[in-house]
């Protein structure tokens, strides 16, 4: 929670130094201004904070909203089309995105990854030797979590988003690929 309140602190002030000089610069320029000034806070340790419950998190998506739509051209974008139309992520989104990296990279470059972070996926191939479809989908066990705090910990939601994901994006080769597909993926599946 203390982490969120800083982010905030220092969101309100990138979002001041961006308004105070935007109408020197076109939109191209202010949309470099957030990706070095408010992206690093948003992108930073966000598998551990971002799942966290939408009312704490809250504040934070509406700054975000804010300086997007001070970098925009087109003062009357809704928030649905937003990040859409500049081509961002919203702060669920880059949760979403880092942790379909994350399985990305155990399942395709697991000696990357600390035995930690291995320990909490199981593939379906190792809990059961049925053949099944999710088994040549490249699909995770998923644990059962009760609590919302069960619930939205890396080890109960990864493997529910990542089973969501279409299997052509799962079984790309490299982590550039899979990770503009998936971008794209979330950008028009927001709700997933």
């Amino acid at each position: 929670m203390n982490h969120i309140r800083h982010i905030e602190k220092q969101l309100s002030s990138a979002i001041f130094v961006i308004r105070n000089i935007r109408y020197k610069i076109n939109s191209n320029t202010a949309l470099k201004l957030y990706d070095s000034l408010i992206l690093p806070y948003l992108n930073y340790c966000n598998i551990v904070w971002g799942n966290t419950f939408k009312t704490h998190l809250k504040n934070l998506f509406r700054l975000q909203k804010r300086a997007l739509k001070l970098c925009s051209d087109d003062k009357k974008l809704k928030s649905d089309t937003l990040f859409v139309r500049l081509n961002r992520l919203s702060i669920h989104d880059i949760y979403k995105f880092q942790t379909g990296q994350l399985v990305f990279n155990y399942f395709h470059n697991s000696n990357i990854l600390p035995n930690t972070v291995i320990s909490l996926f199981k593939k379906i191939s190792d809990i059961h030797s049925f053949h099944t479809r999710s088994q040549d989908n490249l699909c995770l066990y998923k644990f059962f979590g009760r609590l919302n705090v069960r619930i939205s910990c890396t080890k109960v939601y990864a493997p529910t988003l990542w089973n969501k994901i279409p299997t052509e994006i799962k079984q790309v080769n490299t982590l550039y690929s899979f990770k503009k597909q998936f971008k794209n993926y979330l950008q028009i599946n927001s709700n997933i």
